[in-house]
């Protein structure tokens, strides 16, 4: 059997850069917003005075440089309080001069450093620093490998979900073994990540714990891409289907123009929608007119609920929404007239109970008097009742009232005139004393309308 080497333990791949010389002091360039972490590549821009010095003596001694990242991006001339503590050791490996005197670098990152004490100011920062070491345990190597794999897994997720996003992350990613430096690439490469987190990542030196802090990042982002994607089909899908509806209305017209329809039904439609324009609709109306008219606009005119949602549309245009009268309502006269008729119902039920002749009597009475006030006040003239006034009136007293107790009142008044006068002359033979329509004493109401020529 062959000896298979043994495989090296988290403190031995940790070591791995370990040959880096570290200078007790550096310069140090602050950097906003930014995070450079060790073994990436970043663009920078430098436009401080002091900051384009320091890049320019450190280019020509060959000088490793610090960069720290501001708390407060605004902040020009940033102390060692305005600093977080945890930076990166950085070489500049180009750097390009703008005519406006700026600089552009490219720049890597190399270890972590831990921001110690500020020695000086002038001409630019420079600090005391030391090397922040990583820490690896080999009980955590099963959480690591399990956490490595997860990691890589949904990385690879969010970058096809990603507009902004390269899919050749995906492959650097897979190729790098070691956990530090998989979860230093992802967290610089992920753009939605801030600031803060960031610099979160970079100062934890426990990797089983930054992989943590990784995965649950990953996974956050993984379900917004997930619901934007949702919400982008949910679009793209109601696009369609209005893209659809849009080709299928223009068919049919196209059908409709074929059948001799289309023309004569969107003038329609139009003549339509100018009338409930201008029936002044409250606007609660008015929205459930045009919504009943855009629907009746897409139906075929065959269609068998064109016809009610018609004329629905022009019930609705036909109310006098904006038009007033300035009739005057009587209330007392129409008291007066709506007693009458509850007397006359009241009446005739008591006609059909036992009654004494002295109470049939007074019931007849009584009866005669209130459709004979009813006969003056309301059948010789115009009234100003409402129209549902009128059709109760007719229907609850027409049939009980005039058919049945009027030819027995004309007869008692034709017997009391006979035997009031005697014998007819005879140009007034077989007439009636009373006829219909014939002036019978006023209006008691006063109404003008009322005369002896009324019929």
């Amino acid at each position: 059997m062959s000896d298979l080497p043994e495989k090296p333990s988290f403190e031995e791949l940790s070591t791995a850069d370990k040959s880096l010389v570290i200078p007790p002091e550096l310069p140090v360039l602050p950097l906003r917003d930014t995070i450079l972490f060790p073994n990436s590549f970043m663009p920078l821009a430098v436009a401080r005075e002091s900051s384009v010095r320091l890049i320019d003596e450190a280019l020509g001694t060959g000088k490793l440089i610090a960069v720290f990242t501001q708390r407060d991006a605004a902040m020009e001339e940033p102390a060692q309080e305005d600093l977080y503590p945890v930076g990166t050791a950085t070489h500049i490996h180009k750097m390009f001069k703008l005519p406006d005197g700026s600089l552009r670098l490219i720049v890597q990152g190399l270890a972590r450093l831990h921001l110690d004490d500020v020695v000086s100011t002038e001409p630019y920062l420079r600090a005391r620093v030391r090397r922040a070491e990583e820490r690896m345990r080999d009980e955590d190597r099963l959480e690591i490998d399990a956490l490595q794999r997860t990691i890589k897994s949904n990385f690879q997720q969010v970058v096809s979900l990603s507009p902004l996003l390269s899919d050749d992350l995906q492959t650097l990613a897979l190729s790098i073994a070691d956990p530090g430096r998989l979860a230093d690439f992802i967290a610089s490469s992920l753009s939605t990540i801030g600031t803060a987190l960031k610099q979160e990542m970079l100062e934890t030196l426990d990797v089983r714990e930054r992989m943590a802090n990784l995965n649950r990042m990953l996974i956050k982002e993984l379900e917004v891409l997930e619901l934007g994607s949702k919400i982008q089909s949910q679009v793209q899908s109601e696009v369609g289907k209005n893209q659809r509806d849009y080709f299928l209305r223009e068919q049919m017209k196209a059908i409709q123009r074929e059948l001799g329809e289309g023309d004569d039904q969107a003038k329609e439609i139009e003549e339509l929608r100018e009338k409930i324009e201008a029936a002044g609709m409250p606007e609660p109306v008015k929205k459930e007119a045009v919504r009943e008219l855009d629907r009746l606009a897409k139906m075929p005119v065959a269609a068998a609920e064109y016809t009610v949602s018609r004329t629905y549309i022009d019930w609705l245009v036909a109310l006098p929404w904006a038009k007033r009268t300035d009739d005057e309502i009587d209330l007392a006269r129409t008291k007066s007239i709506l007693d009458a008729e509850h007397d006359i119902a009241r009446l005739l039920a008591e006609r059909d109970t036992p009654l004494t002749p002295k109470e049939q009597k007074a019931n007849l009475a009584l009866l005669q008097s209130r459709i004979a006030t009813l006969w003056q006040t309301r059948m010789l003239r115009y009234s100003k009742l409402t129209v549902a006034d009128e059709i109760d009136n007719a229907l609850s007293y027409y049939r009980i009232t005039f058919l049945r107790e009027l030819p027995a009142l004309y007869d008692d008044i034709e017997d009391e005139l006979g035997a009031h006068f005697g014998t007819r002359p005879a140009a007034l033979a077989g007439t009636s004393y009373v006829q219909m329509g014939s002036w019978i004493g006023g209006d008691r109401d006063g109404n003008p309308n009322v005369n002896a020529d009324t019929r």
